[in-house]
């Protein structure tokens, strides 16, 4: 090879390495502007698709956030003038890797509904999932004295508009559990 060719190869070289590097690096995804959704995007997202759902004739259901903490979660379902159930979480306690789809049974017993929804397991710890999940139910008494109870359980269901919004739902639950510090299993 003589040295006029190799310095033209050389030359090539270096002018051919720049630009694959400014075709890879500078057209990803984030230079062209294919961000990930933000926080209150993911948040006004879920709740266009699952709050104020009319269930049945007097059954409503809500999806909002905490008004101090937009990480931590509130699922409201009313049976008006009856009873509710409240749940709260903090999103950094689910587990973005147990996301699924389902039903919640009670709307199927008491008011033939079957929609599907999103349900949300929380972590596990030491061979053990928390109860991240604090369930407020309140009812009446056969006295019609109000009853509050208090419990916590592992997962909570809420209702979507359509079978098709919950899949998204469920994705946009799970990068935003993300957003808010929660991290899948490793396996």
């Amino acid at each position: 090879m003589t040295k006029t060719n190799a310095k033209k190869i050389r030359m090539v070289f270096f002018r051919l390495v720049p630009l694959v590097l400014v075709l890879v690096f500078g057209l990803s995804p984030v230079v062209l502007g294919e961000d990930k959704p933000t926080k209150k995007e993911t948040i006004a997202f879920i709740q266009e698709k699952c709050d104020n759902l009319k269930i049945a004739e007097n059954i409503t259901s809500r999806v909002y956030t905490d008004e101090k903490d937009d990480c931590t979660f509130v699922v409201e379902v009313k049976h008006i003038g009856q009873s509710y159930r409240k749940y709260i979480f903090h999103l950094k306690e689910m587990d973005p890797g147990v996301i699924k789809n389902g039903f919640d049974p009670l709307f199927v017993l008491y008011t033939d509904f079957v929609n599907t929804g999103v349900i949300l397991g929380s972590k596990e710890e030491k061979k053990e999932r928390k109860k991240a999940v604090k369930l407020i139910k309140m009812s009446y008494d056969d006295n019609k004295q109000e009853v509050v109870t208090e419990t916590n359980q592992e997962e909570v269901t809420f209702i979507c508009n359509s079978e098709k919004s919950a899949e998204k739902v469920g994705k946009a639950m799970s990068h935003l559990i993300g957003l808010c510090g929660g991290k899948a299993d490793l396996f």
